[in-house]
């Protein structure tokens, strides 16, 4: 029962890592992203205006 739970809640936690991801991807595509800010989109978004 345990490890029927701890499987259900690993894929729960699969499946909003690949939706965050997915929302994230239409953004980091264009911009082109260095990895440093990579998992930080509102920061590329900042610097491009700046420059």
């Amino acid at each position: 029962m345990q490890s029927r739970l701890r499987l259900r809640e690993r894929e729960r936690m699969q499946a909003e890592q690949k939706r965050e991801q997915r929302a994230v991807q239409p953004l980091a595509r264009p911009t082109g992203y260095t990895s440093q800010n990579y998992d930080r989109p509102w920061i590329n978004g900042m610097s491009t205006s700046r420059k």
